[in-house]
């Protein structure tokens, strides 16, 4: 998700956003736990943590910091900073949208290590992201992402895995269930992760980044 961007020209709804979730709030608001994925991040200024000798062909995406109110006034509980654009104005972005979601009182999870804890219903819920970027829980650690898997399933009563990789566009409609590369960029093989984390003990795997849905043949 990513409502509007000021950078590096002002993008920002002509509401502010404010009606851009109106139509979902309903459905997201009534669930027990909602997740989303967030790209680009929550920051007021700043500067872009890579250059782009094109800008035309370059995304950076960066929302004001208030705009964490409209996720949180549509009913999201907790959000992956685990993808591709998280780290648009480097890692003091990523840090500086961790922090704005937790001062709205939202759960985040992408930043290697970081992992989201909460209850629900009387139940231990985590939520773990994971993605192909730097310094985020790494989908391409199969090893390291399972035994992280085991060790949060034994404190928590339910385990949420998501994770941001595959190949991007209209060729990649199937999963090829092998490692996926994108750009010269190695994506992961998503199905051995997805039934990895499964048998670890994840109780539902959400997968998103191709932006295309990615079925089986």
């Amino acid at each position: 998700m990513m409502l509007g961007t000021d950078y590096p020209e002002n993008h920002l709804p002509d509401d502010d956003g404010v009606s851009f979730l109106a139509a979902v709030t309903p459905i997201l608001a009534a669930a027990d736990l909602t997740f989303g994925n967030l790209e680009g991040v929550l920051v007021d200024g700043g500067e872009p943590g890579k250059k782009c000798s094109n800008p035309k062909a370059c995304y950076l995406f960066r929302s004001p910091s208030r705009y964490v109110e409209h996720y949180k006034a549509a009913g999201f509980d907790v959000m992956s900073l685990a993808n591709n654009h998280a780290r648009d104005f480097g890692e003091e972005g990523r840090l500086a949208s961790m922090q704005t979601l937790a001062d709205a009182g939202l759960h985040h999870s992408g930043l290697r290590g970081d992992f989201a804890s909460m209850i629900v219903n009387e139940l231990r819920v985590a939520v773990l992201a994971f993605a192909v970027t730097r310094n985020s829980n790494l989908l391409l650690d199969y090893e390291v992402a399972r035994q992280t898997v085991v060790d949060q399933a034994a404190r928590h009563d339910i385990v949420i895995v998501s994770f941001h990789g595959g190949a991007e566009g209209r060729d990649v409609t199937h999963v090829p269930f092998a490692e996926e590369e994108y750009f010269g960029e190695m994506r992961g093989d998503v199905a051995k992760f997805s039934r990895m984390m499964v048998k670890a003990g994840a109780d539902l795997v959400i997968g998103h980044g191709p932006h295309v849905v990615h079925g089986s043949r």
